[in-house]
């Protein structure tokens, strides 16, 4: 997926997200995604 950033009050935060097929129902509208972050 892609990544995503902010800087708030001096903090830094990046979030990628993963979309993961294994736990998504489309025929549903289930959608699952993880995200992974780190903070500097």
């Amino acid at each position: 997926m892609g990544v995503s950033a902010a800087t708030t009050q001096g903090i830094r935060v990046e979030v990628e997200s993963r979309y993961l097929p294994s736990e998504s129902d489309p025929a549903n509208e289930r959608y699952f995604f993880h995200l992974y972050g780190s903070s500097a």
